[in-house]
Parts: structure tokens; C-alpha cells; sequence
């Protein structure tokens, strides 16, 4: 399992979560449109936009193994 930190909060998720994923597991909503857990990958919307530590830009949801 990774240990990642949202919002100041250390969550533990596994290597096949998204950041969405693990948030909604600890309680943390980060709002989304197109996500559904039985389609694959798109982050067409942008609504799951998030800040990534030593990134330059904003990212959607993504896999945490990316």
C-alpha cells in the first residue's frame, strides 16, 4: 500500500486506486462527473482536477502508480 497525503491527511492507498478512489475511502470528496469505477479512465470532464506535489500543472484523478 502507498501512503499518500490529502489535505494534510496521510491515507493509505493501494497500488490500483486513483487519487479519487482513495479520497472517497477516507472521507475526502474531490467532486467529479465522468468517473464511474466500471468504465475505464477518461478524466474527459475536468472536474477532478488536483494539486500534485513537484508538478507543474494540475492533474486529473489519476492512477497512483502513473
Amino acid at each position: 500500500m502507498a501512503k499518500i497525503i490529502i489535505d494534510g491527511k496521510q491515507i493509505e492507498a493501494a497500488s490500483t486506486d486513483t487519487i479519487l478512489t482513495a479520497a472517497a475511502r477516507a472521507g475526502i470528496d474531490i467532486p467529479h462527473f465522468c468517473y464511474h469505477p466500471e468504465l475505464q479512465y477518461a478524466g474527459s470532464c475536468r472536474m477532478c482536477m488536483v494539486e500534485l506535489e513537484k508538478s507543474p500543472k494540475l492533474a486529473p484523478r489519476l492512477p497512483l502508480k502513473a
